[in-house]
């Protein structure tokens, strides 16, 4: 390309731009020529404060008071009112984007079309982003004979005539100003609400929500309100059969702002005109209304954050007469002088609230966020007992009196704070005016029991530094004998978040008395079995931690049970076989029998770790026990604790390792020369079970002693029933090596750290297979039932990567993401026991003939990979084999096998007709 074409060809691009810009500005002078206000077009961040309207002698000014808030004043009416801000938007919307019509012929000719002078006039003002008053007037005349098009010219264009659909600027066409007054009566929505206070005459009802989204009484001082009323359930009624308890769920606070918050005024003829108001005929002047209800919320308020700090906005509404010989009433909002009519009848609920505050309250005893509460007391008597919190909210302490603090149990406590809060528990209030005259009838000066509430009132920090100081006085002074531990230790400013008193009971009623935080003081009847959940007859044992010492199981040296005439004797063997149960024989230089060693660690377990199932009593020294049955109980059981002075984990490797099955033994073949060594005998355990307790809310309970503890206290019917009729015996070791394994890893590592990798390794990790799933193209199961064999295939579409049915079947849709899920967890497939490592025995069941369950993988590479799934195995699941691991069988979940056992329905998705 030579010079002159290069600039021929740059000379036509220039011109080609320059054409295209030419063609744009004249696009845009034509968008422009179309608009009858374009430099208010232009000045899309204008702030328009002000519209006023002028047709013939009237004039309507809307004026803008607060952000998205606009009130009207008519000419000649000092009044104003508060009108729709999107009704003002629409005026000053259809303005801005007014264009001509080129349907309709007109000349420039305003004397023609009315526009001179014209009929009405529409003015704009407001101030632009760089703060200049700014002013923009639309001028109306006449409308076409068709009512089609309106005419008018602006202050933009004052030369000009353009005609304007009529549905453009329809706004500004209004008979009646009452169209731009809003039929909602309140602006505020309930979720917004803070408090509502509600005004007649002398009466007053104000409510308030608190921080904890609950609703309390300001005035009258009645405690909580009751939010959203659900009946409670059905139950007897205990106050007779002409007093229901449960409260009609129209009822409460949520109830009582839906039906303030939807009042609405039926239509525009039930505005007064703005030229009749006058408040005093209406019994509106502000003071004198009859009725007021006032509506408060945070401005800028968010339901999440419940920023206090918020200014506070309040709508209220003002109710003055009647309205002769109609069901209404005139109202107005206050600062507003527009009057209107209400339909008497949404005041109802407002007026019955006002008449009775008491049909409000809340019939929940106490309300507190449970995982808040950091501490709690309770007087019994002079008797007192704290509990709180210590660390994180799970460890809880309790202390009675002065005695050393014990652990409380988490579920007990958590149950006494679920029975404090009292959900629809109360039955009755007690409003008589003279509170010291009815606590005294009530036994409330004097109450059976007080418990305390806290929430965040523990000085934690205090705490620890006293902590602190007591470590630091025990360094100076070793000798000094040690206090017993410190109770809580409670914030300065501390309060509780209610005290709960306690009364007198009559008949199936306890009365109660409640101090909340801010001193209001109300008083109820609650049924007598929330007391007794407080109260209960075990006292403060029934909050304490229900376990008994425990014991590591390689602590115990022996095990005993006395079933009646039957004694059975285990005992861990020694040297080589530490880790095994042995029955102990009359014979002294007789060959020990083999327990099963599951079973006898499993009751071992039970028996070191044993719980309460409920305290009931200390027992006094030398007590007789005979009428509990423990003089001479039906079954005593008695662990003998060793103390151990090798390495445990070290003797118990190479003891397990070396005495294991075949071909485990072989690991540590030549490290059995660390042989255990004596184990010195501890102290005795013993644990008797007595007779069955004769209370049925107790039942199946049965009295049991503990040599760890001076409490009387029952057991459930599950640990008899597995300590009575338990077989010890052994049944073959059919999957002990899992044990010897596992244990023999871990102690073979501790006494040798170099030997770690084992713990790596397949055996330890029980890591049976791993693969890809996404490259399996074809999965083909056999599922057998006693009744026949099934066989079914699925394959993977190597575009869609989607899973389709191969097995043929009519009306069957294959649900895909099973096929998927069940891949996954065969990729991963791990045990958690193996059975053998060399080889299948004709009781597992894996062979061709046989087999419960089996799946081929086919992968996209060729390989191929089969699980077999034999048969079940008591409780532990089923044995299975994999090819990836051809000499090993383990056992696999019955929670994973029997959903398979279904056959392909597993993978099926329901049919379409048949959901029809």
């Amino acid at each position: 390309m030579n010079f002159k074409s290069t600039a021929a060809f740059f000379g036509l691009l220039l011109g080609m731009l320059f054409l295209f810009g030419l063609m744009v500005e004249t696009k845009k002078s034509k968008v422009e020529d179309s608009l009858l206000m374009p430099t208010l077009a232009a000045l899309p961040d204008v702030n328009i404060d002000s519209v006023i309207v002028k047709r013939g002698n009237d004039e309507y000014q809307f004026t803008q008071t607060d952000k998205d808030v606009w009130s009207l004043r008519q000419s000649g009416i000092k009044p104003s009112i508060k009108v729709e801000t999107f009704q003002v938007r629409k005026i000053i919307d259809q303005i801005k984007s007014a264009r001509k019509n080129d349907e309709a012929g007109q000349s420039n000719d305003p004397v023609r079309y009315e526009l001179s002078p014209p009929k009405g006039t529409i003015t704009l003002k407001g101030k632009s982003k760089d703060g200049k008053e700014k002013t923009w007037t639309m001028f109306l005349g006449k409308e076409s004979a068709d009512k089609a098009f309106v005419y008018a010219n602006t202050s933009d264009r004052p030369d000009r005539v353009f005609a304007v659909s009529r549905s453009a600027v329809d706004s500004m066409l209004f008979a009646n100003a009452n169209r731009f007054r809003s039929t909602r009566v309140f602006e505020t929505i309930e979720s917004e609400v803070q408090e509502v206070d509600l005004r007649e005459g002398m009466k007053e009802v104000e409510l308030k929500r608190g921080d904890d989204t609950t609703w309390r009484f300001v005035k009258p001082p009645l405690g909580f309100a009751d939010y959203d009323s659900i009946p409670p359930p059905a139950k007897d009624n205990i106050l007779g059969k002409d007093k229901a308890l449960a409260k009609p769920s129209e009822v409460s606070v949520k109830a009582l702002l839906a039906a303030v918050l939807s009042m609405r005024v039926d239509g525009e003829e039930d505005f007064m005109p703005m030229s009749d108001i006058n408040l005093a005929n209406f019994g509106l002047e502000d003071g004198k209304e009859h009725l007021r209800i006032e509506v408060r919320r945070k401005k800028g308020f968010d339901a999440k954050a419940r920023d206090a700090k918020e200014e506070t906005v309040s709508e209220t509404l003002l109710i003055g007469m009647r309205v002769k010989d109609k069901n209404q009433v005139f109202a107005r909002m206050a600062g507003d002088e527009g009057v209107f009519k209400l339909n008497a009848k949404l005041l109802d609920p407002v007026e019955k609230a006002v008449a009775d505050p008491g049909s409000l309250r809340s019939t929940d005893v106490a309300f507190f966020d449970i995982k808040k509460v950091d501490a709690l007391i309770l007087k019994y008597g002079k008797e007192e007992t704290k509990i709180w919190s210590v660390g994180d909210k799970q460890k809880l302490q309790m202390q009675t009196g002065t005695e050393k603090p014990v652990k409380a149990g988490d579920k007990a406590v958590h149950s006494l704070l679920e029975a404090l809060e009292g959900k629809h528990e109360i039955q009755k209030f007690y409003d008589d005016a003279d509170g010291k005259k009815i606590d005294g009838e009530l036994g409330l000066d004097a109450p059976v029991v007080e418990a305390t509430v806290y929430v965040d009132g523990l000085d934690k920090e205090g705490k620890e530094k006293s902590d602190k100081d007591k470590e630091g006085e025990s360094k100076k002074d070793e000798k000094k004998e040690t206090k017993k531990d410190e109770g809580p230790i409670f914030k300065k400013d501390a309060k509780p978040v209610v005290v709960l008193s306690f009364g007198k009971t009559d008949k199936d009623l306890v009365s109660v008395k409640r101090v909340l935080a801010d001193g209001t003081v109300s008083r109820f009847a609650v049924p007598k079995s929330l007391l007794e959940k407080v109260s209960p007859p075990e006292g403060t044992l029934a909050f304490l931690d229900p376990a008994l010492p425990s014991y590591v199981g390689d602590d115990v040296a022996g095990l005993k049970l006395q079933r009646g005439s039957q004694t059975i004797d285990l005992t861990k063997g020694k040297g080589e076989n530490a880790f095994r149960w042995y029955f102990k024989e009359a014979t002294p230089n007789a060959n020990p029998s083999q327990a099963d060693l599951q079973k006898a660690s499993m009751t071992v377990h039970a028996l070191s770790m044993l719980q309460a199932k409920k305290w009931l009593r200390k027992i006094a020294a030398g007590e007789d026990l005979d009428k509990y049955g423990l003089k001479n109980p039906a079954l005593t059981a008695t662990l003998q604790i060793k103390k151990d002075r090798l390495q445990p984990a070290a003797a118990a490797g190479v003891s397990v390792l070396a005495s294991g099955p075949v071909p485990w033994a072989g690991l540590l073949a030549s490290s059995t020369v660390i042989a255990a060594r004596a184990l010195d005998p501890g102290d005795s355990v013993v644990l008797k079970i007595g007779k069955e307790t004769d209370q049925e809310k107790d039942k199946p309970g049965y009295f049991a002693q503990h040599t760890g503890s001076d409490l009387l206290f029952l057991v459930g019917a599950d640990l008899l029933k597995q300590l009575r009729d338990i077989d010890l015996r052994d049944r073959g070791g059919v999957v002990h090596g899992e044990a010897y394994l596992a244990t023999g890893l871990i102690g073979l590592v501790a006494a040798e750290p170099q030997a770690g990798w084992l713990l790596t390794s397949p055996i330890a990790s029980g890591q049976i297979q791993s693969f890809d799933p996404a490259k399996v193209k074809e999965a083909k199961f056999a599922v057998r039932t006693p009744q026949e064999l099934r066989l079914f295939a699925f394959t993977r579409d190597a575009k869609e990567k989607t899973w389709q049915d191969k097995t043929g079947l009519q009306e069957f849709t294959l649900d895909g993401e099973r096929v998927t899920s069940l891949l996954k967890e065969l990729a991963e497939l791990k045990t958690d026991r193996f059975v053998s490592l060399d080889g299948q025995k004709p009781e597992h069941k894996l062979g061709a003939k046989d087999f419960t369950v089996k799946i081929d993988l086919l992968f996209d590479d060729g390989r191929t990979l089969t699980v077999t799934v034999g048969a079940a195995f008591e409780r532990l699941g089923y044995f299975a084999n994999s090819s990836a691991w051809p000499d090993a069988v383990f056992l696999v979940p019955a929670a994973k096998v029997e959903p398979l056992r279904q056959g392909v329905g597993y993978f099926a998705k329901d049919r379409v007709a048949a959901a029809q």
